[in-house]
């Protein structure tokens, strides 16, 4: 079992650190280019490689009885694996949500409600202890995925949505993921390290934060402007 755990995460790493690299071709060179295509193809498997490898580990925590780290590893898997799928599903998507689209989505949206509820209720009982408090912030934001469910319950199919902002936005998050994954773990022993337990929690915000405004700021140069053709972004 630790053979199996070491290859999971060298593999995980790995894959991590090849998505940091990538995520910034498409990101700055020009949009539906050969090289935004192309890095952008390579960018979503090897996140694919972290989501999966991840799944894989927390699995491991629940067999060896870990059910807390389990979940929580769950949940973040989860949590990266609904943008990463939903900025490359939007592509084929162009002219309307269909309804496989949007039952996919929505099962995405209900697991991670279960596994909010999860994280809360481990949250509870762990009580005071360090981990808790992320447990239910986490929690939270988990159970936060309930009200796209039931947009998504109410909303028709086929209906028209913007699809270079679901892609942007898709794409935006799951790099905020990435890079919170190292900042967070990666990178967390050198922070702490440097600077006091109040500025630990920066590789947590940071990119949540910078992210944020470079996927609102991307939003806006690539998608205000309604009369562009619709093929300045092309599907990866």
């Amino acid at each position: 079992m630790q053979f199996i755990s070491t290859i999971l995460l060298v593999i995980h790493v790995l894959a991590g650190v090849a998505s940091l690299i990538l995520f910034w071709i498409p990101a700055l060179t020009r949009k539906g280019g050969r090289n935004h295509r192309l890095a952008g193809r390579w960018y979503v498997k090897a996140m694919w490689v972290v989501v999966v490898t991840a799944i894989s580990l927390s699995v491991k925590n629940v067999i060896i009885g870990d059910y807390v780290l389990a979940a929580f590893l769950g949940f973040l898997s989860l949590l990266t694996a609904k943008p990463l799928w939903m900025g490359t599903a939007i592509l084929s998507s162009k002219h309307g949500v269909n309804a496989r689209y949007r039952s996919n989505l929505m099962v995405l949206n209900a697991l991670l409600v279960i596994a909010g509820a999860t994280l809360i209720y481990y949250g509870i009982v762990l009580g005071a202890q360090g981990i808790a408090v992320f447990l239910l912030v986490f929690g939270g934001l988990g159970l936060s995925n309930i009200i796209e469910f039931v947009g998504l319950w109410r909303a028709p199919d086929s209906r028209q949505i913007d699809w270079r902002k679901q892609h942007i936005v898709g794409m935006g998050t799951s790099g905020i993921a990435a890079h919170t994954a190292f900042l967070a773990f990666g990178a967390s022993s050198l922070i702490t390290s440097l600077v006091n337990s109040y500025w630990a929690l920066a590789p947590w915000l940071a990119p949540t934060v910078i992210g944020t405004i470079a996927i609102r700021l991307a939003v806006g140069k690539y998608c205000l402007d309604k009369s562009r053709n619709s093929d300045v972004m092309l599907s990866h």
